[in-house]
């Protein structure tokens, strides 16, 4: 039981994760990551009021 709910969870991120990746602001935020002086908060709150 414990087992199928983790592989459920693992599913659910990398489909969140792929999303993020084949939206424009998926490459966005992968390049917050490799530059840690990009505006972080400000692509988080972008991501967050879907703008």
């Amino acid at each position: 039981m414990r087992l199928l709910q983790n592989f459920t969870i693992r599913m659910v991120m990398l489909t969140i994760l792929g999303l993020f990746v084949y939206s424009g602001r998926g490459l966005v935020y992968t390049a917050s990551m490799h530059y840690p002086k990009f505006p972080k908060e400000i692509i988080l709150t972008d991501i967050l009021c879907g703008k």
